[in-house]
């Protein structure tokens, strides 16, 4: 998982180019990027933990069906899957981290439905449809981790970088106006 974000210590904006820097740095847009197509298992991973790593929870745990219901409920419509809270961080003796509320938009990197449409026909090329059906993009944007492209271990062709980069930018753009209301408001 990428954050765009800081610390919720200094109150400073963020660096975040597509909503200009204009953000108190305790608001955070979360990508997730994975291998697999978003499940319960993954998104209870990172509210409730694994038991073996508890230590890592950082958020309460009521928040974690919301999330996974809207995520579903996009999914089904073909959308973008992308969700905005407010979040407590839980104190962490461990990690030095004191309690506070945090605004996430989650952006979550799965098939999108309407972003295939609307690609086949901005480009108005056949090909593109059959581009991203063959084995190179057989699990796009689920990448694997490690041997994606055997015999490399860790290396994406740049065609899949590129519509990796090009899916995300997408993802953001459709939900600009509605995530900069979001944090501003």
């Amino acid at each position: 998982m990428t954050l765009q974000g800081s610390s919720p210590c200094s109150g400073e904006p963020c660096n975040c180019p597509f909503l200009q820097g204009k953000l108190p740095c305790w608001w955070v847009v979360a990508f997730n990027l994975s291998i697999e197509p978003v499940d319960d298992f993954e998104i209870q991973d990172i509210l409730r933990g694994q038991q073996k790593f508890d230590v890592n929870i950082v958020f309460e745990e009521r928040k974690l069906e919301p999330l996974l219901d809207a995520f579903k409920e996009r999914q089904s419509k073909g959308e973008t899957l992308i969700h905005w809270d407010e979040y407590k961080v839980k104190q962490n003796d461990n990690y030095k981290i004191r309690p506070y509320t945090t605004r996430i938009c989650w952006i979550y990197n799965d098939k999108v439905e309407n972003w295939n449409k609307e690609l086949e026909q901005s480009s108005g090329d056949p090909g593109v449809k059959r581009i991203l059906e063959s084995r190179e993009f057989s699990n796009f944007p689920h990448y694997r981790t490690f041997l994606q492209n055997p015999p490399k271990i860790i290396d994406l062709s740049k065609r899949q970088v590129s519509a990796l980069a090009h899916l995300s930018c997408w993802n953001v753009c459709q939900y600009a106006d509605k995530i900069k209301e979001y944090f501003m408001h």
